[in-house]
């Protein structure tokens, strides 16, 4: 059953390369023969246009993943893993698709979740462990809460940062708007501890309040909160940050591994599940002489639809 599992998700990971290969190639074709556009629309154009063959691939080839025949999420994890990089040129552009759980780390906005506290409990025991004070969680809470009454914030975040702030459904949507609160609590507290944390495999963003923790695909950095156990430090402060980001492989010998009294617990506490999550954190970087596009977004297999899209030029 395996075997055919792993069979049926190499032939999907293969249809996906091609797929992608040559809708971008002939996207890209079309869009160099207007040559009346100034280089920099061209350049927005061919970033919409990969884009837009990305969503239709991802979409046809969720209507083809059969989950009955994956109740366990093997394929669906196999796929992840045979497509995670996939990188590709046509006329002149470069271009590259990264492809991982989007359910593997901690969602950083469960700190606010009043209903489930453990999560920001569990992060206030590990920062403080790592000799980061719990002003740093206070901050973060206070940017997930937004907007509200003046006696209400615990930090002074929203008088210096208040461009972090919105009204209503406030939330931490990407890894630039953690670097903004890294950076001033490091200001605000003089503590430089912070740069050893390995934020890229522990936070995922998400404004989900259904979000729930793959234990198939667990990062080590949510291991390290929920278990408690030792973090392996960046001892190299100029390392490149893009170096940063540590590789998880999805493994249903895990759950295999926790006992129905353990995985209660984790699902109690941190909303974490063996129910295998399909969905998808997509990202996808076009690079063209001196101009660069990076778009992230994430992908519901099941529902087959992107959301929470992040544009960086």
């Amino acid at each position: 059953m395996r075997s055919s599992q792993r069979g049926i998700a190499l032939l999907i990971t293969l249809f996906f390369i091609i797929s992608i290969t040559l809708a971008v190639g002939i996207g890209l074709k079309q869009v160099n023969e207007a040559r009346d556009e100034i280089e920099k629309e061209n350049f927005m154009i061919q970033s919409s246009v990969i884009l837009d063959d990305v969503l239709k691939i991802l979409k046809k080839m969720s209507k083809e993943y059969d989950v009955k025949n994956d109740a366990n999420g093997e394929g669906f994890y196999t796929f992840l893993e045979e497509s995670a990089f996939i990188p590709f040129e046509s006329s002149g552009v470069k271009s590259s698709i990264e492809i991982s759980s989007a359910r593997s780390k901690l969602n950083v906005n469960a700190i606010a979740d009043v209903n489930r506290t453990s999560t920001k409990e569990a992060l206030e025991s590990y920062f403080e462990g790592r000799m980061i004070g719990l002003e740093y969680v206070d901050m973060l809470f206070d940017v997930i809460r937004g907007k509200r009454g003046e006696q209400d914030y615990k930090t002074n975040i929203v008088y210096e940062k208040p461009l972090l702030f919105k009204e209503s459904n406030n939330y931490i949507s990407s890894y630039e708007n953690l670097k903004e609160i890294n950076e001033f609590y490091k200001l605000s507290y003089h503590n430089n501890k912070i740069d050893k944390i390995n934020f890229k495999n522990l936070f995922y963003f998400s404004d989900d309040s259904n979000y729930s923790l793959d234990l198939n695909c667990i990062s080590s950095g949510a291991k390290d909160v929920i278990w408690a156990s030792d973090v392996v430090y960046v001892e190299d402060e100029t390392q490149n940050e893009e170096m940063l980001e540590q590789t998880t492989l999805c493994n249903v010998d895990f759950c295999a591994s926790l006992s129905k009294k353990e995985k209660k617990e984790l699902e109690t506490k941190y909303n974490a599940t063996c129910i295998p999550q399909r969905n998808i954190n997509v990202v996808v970087e076009v690079v063209q002489h001196k101009q660069r596009a990076k778009i992230m977004f994430e992908y519901n297999m099941d529902s087959k639809k992107g959301s929470n899209f992040v544009y960086e030029l």
